[in-house]
């Protein structure tokens, strides 16, 4: 995954939940302004395929919540 593919995941994330940056990058574990940075591409992220999977985890996660409480 290189960083534009990063960035499009993280911005879909946010728009799928209705996340800002900085509750999704609170729930991966990561400093909010280091998901900014990587959504903008102003900078490389390292291990951007653990980080991408970081995200598919929560959201997965948020996914089965949402279902059991429906």
């Amino acid at each position: 995954m290189d960083r534009f593919e990063l960035a499009e995941l993280i911005k879909t994330a946010c728009i799928v939940t209705g996340w800002s940056y900085v509750e999704l990058a609170n729930r991966i574990g990561i400093e909010p302004q280091r998901i900014t940075a990587y959504a903008t591409c102003i900078k490389t992220a390292r291990n951007p395929d653990q980080i991408a999977q970081h995200i598919l985890k929560v959201l997965s996660d948020e996914t089965k919540r949402k279902q059991k409480t429906a």
